[in-house]
């Protein structure tokens, strides 16, 4: 049903208090005027004994007239008397001020009582005890101050600095991690301690102290294993095609179990195009160096990485099936070869240490008045250096043959000749040798010819030559 407000229940008493009523406004008749007592037939209200009269009977109303719903309507006394009793009898709400004149007690307050009785505080409610709840009241009311409860801002929420041990939010860093200082303080200093986010200089990065009992941190690098590997057929894969991008070193050992065929150590950047790679073996002396192993087993080769692929083919097969493991590192593996294969493009230089043998022998010959058709080293040799001198007014010839005996002047064709300037001195030397894969032999002759075989004279020509 609706609810009354103040006003309109003050309006509904001054509607009673002046008649209104159905027919109209209040019947009101001078004070001491003589009134004219009228005819039966006078209206209401009109200004005679009988409307007069007509005019209260409507206002007072009839028993069966209804109950009005809004104090603000028109209706006799009747009806209004009872909207206002159905009003009472229902649910009264109130929504303006009340004022209490007298005292009201608990009895005649037991509707209010009930309603504070289901009155929830977190999970408890107040006891239905007046006693209980007045003592309650009183000790809340006492826990209530600056420095147990917060005190609430003009928005709502609680003042800034209202809790001491929180703080205020313009509390000033702790000075020191044990200082007593509110949250706010405490929390700024942590932060603080933090460097800012990202890449910093070592200035302004938090330093790392090792432990006093760990003088040397062991640093580990990380690896991973392909196990149980393969390959049993022409071109199978032992190890397939691995990105080892993220690895530094590898090591690959080849299990004893058999097999024939060639197995081939292949890089790529690509994934296509496969190049041959070399590794190290490291049962053998030096670290000897390979790109394929055939039919060997129980080996093992390491190597470092310098491509973004690798793999392991069976590139020639026959039988039997080859199995291995291989490990890949991010630390590449250390290891110190012997001894090393080198390559060289153009003339090797020798240097020769000093040695008491294993030099070269030495040749001498003064001629004698004939061809000196001379055997020098009876088998494969070599002349690493020669000086002859003449000592005759005019030129005289050196021949060398490739021979194991003694030449035959004039028929045998010698591989080298050397011209002797007259009353003069030649010299040379060949660094690595000059090979005679049979024999090295000689004569001497006044003409150049391959096939002269005029003498010289007896002491015209002193020869000297260090052979091996």
């Amino acid at each position: 049903m609706p609810n009354f407000q103040n006003d309109q229940w003050q309006e509904a008493l001054v509607s009673l208090a002046n008649g209104a009523g159905v027919g109209g406004g209040p019947a009101t008749i001078a004070d001491g005027a003589d009134v004219a007592q009228g005819t039966t037939t006078d209206a209401a209200n009109a200004n005679t004994v009988v409307g007069q009269l007509k005019q209260v009977n409507t206002v007072q109303g009839a028993v069966a007239d209804t109950a009005v719903s809004n104090p603000a309507s028109s209706g006799s006394v009747i009806a209004l008397l009872k909207g206002i009793i159905t009003k009472l009898a229902g649910t009264l709400t109130i929504s303006g001020s009340v004022t209490t004149l007298g005292t009201v007690t608990e009895t005649n307050s037991a509707a209010v009582k009930t309603d504070l009785d289901t009155i929830l505080i977190g999970t408890n409610k107040i006891p239905a005890s007046p006693a209980t709840e007045g003592g309650n009241l009183a000790t809340i009311a006492g826990a209530i101050s600056s420095n147990k409860m917060a005190t609430k801002a003009a928005s709502g929420d609680f003042a800034d600095g209202a809790i001491a041990t929180i703080g205020a939010q313009a509390d000033a860093s702790a000075a020191a991690d044990n200082s007593t200082a509110s949250y706010i303080s405490l929390f700024k200093r942590l932060l603080a301690k933090f460097p800012v986010i990202g890449t910093q200089t070592s200035a302004n990065s938090s330093s790392v102290v090792i432990a006093s009992d760990q003088a040397n941190v062991p640093v580990k690098g990380g690896f991973t294993e392909q196990a149980s590997l393969t390959a049993g057929s022409l071109n199978a894969d032992l190890v397939p095609s691995t990105d080892v991008s993220a690895y530094r070193g590898l090591s690959l050992h080849i299990n004893s179990n058999a097999y024939s065929g060639t197995l081939t150590f292949q890089s790529s950047n690509d994934n296509t195009n496969w190049i041959s790679t070399y590794l190290y073996r490291v049962d053998l002396p030096g670290y000897s160096v390979g790109n394929t192993i055939a039919t060997t087993t129980n080996v093992l080769f390491i190597g470092g990485i310098n491509s973004r692929y690798f793999r392991v083919r069976m590139t020639s097969y026959t039988s039997g099936t080859a199995q291995g493991t291989l490990e890949l590192f991010t630390v590449p593996p250390i290891f110190t070869p012997s001894n090393f294969q080198a390559l060289q493009s153009g003339v090797w230089t020798a240097v020769p240490n000093a040695a008491t043998t294993g030099g070269s022998t030495p040749y001498h010959l003064v001629s004698a008045a004939s061809t000196n058709a001379t055997t020098v080293k009876g088998s494969a040799g070599q002349v690493y250096n020669y000086n002859i001198l003449n000592t005759n007014a005019a030129i005289r010839y050196v021949h060398l043959y490739n021979k194991a005996s003694n030449p035959s002047v004039g028929t045998d064709v010698p591989v080298k000749t050397f011209q002797v300037p007259a009353t003069g001195q030649i010299a040379g030397s060949f660094p690595v040798g000059s090979t005679f894969a049979a024999g090295i032999a000689l004569s001497t002759t006044v003409s150049a010819a391959d096939t002269a075989s005029d003498a010289v004279g007896a002491g015209d020509l002193i020869i000297d030559l260090e052979t091996k």
